[in-house]
């Protein structure tokens, strides 16, 4: 899964607009499809990172429900990629509709919805 998920943010990081919102609610997904990008994030302890961090506590908690199943398997093999975030609490406030968003973003990632061909 790990894989289609990277395809995928390569397909829509090549579509979508730079400097649009899209781009900005997209930036902490990307993060999580290179792990060099991720480490250089972390150590800095950026927004992107933090942002990336709510985000992934927030798949955390919908894994067990039927619609987002799969993001359990994602954090798994993010986990296993060396994608693993600290835990230190976060202090960034992101508002409910980017967070809605960028969870849309993130499960559309984990189908064959951007994948280049």
């Amino acid at each position: 899964m790990y894989s289609l998920f990277l395809r995928n943010v390569k397909g829509f990081d090549a579509q979508v607009e730079p400097g649009s919102y899209t781009e900005k609610c997209f930036q902490p997904i990307k993060l999580l499809g290179n792990k060099i990008d991720f480490l250089y994030h972390k150590k800095r302890n950026t927004d992107v990172y933090k942002n990336a961090k709510v985000l992934i506590n927030e798949a955390k908690k919908l894994k067990s429900t039927k619609k987002y199943h799969r993001f359990d398997v994602l954090l798994r093999e993010l986990e296993g990629e060396g994608i693993i975030f600290d835990d230190f609490p976060v202090n960034i406030e992101l508002d409910e509709y980017q967070l809605s968003e960028q969870i849309s973003l993130l499960w559309q990632c984990l189908f064959f919805n951007y994948v280049l061909v």
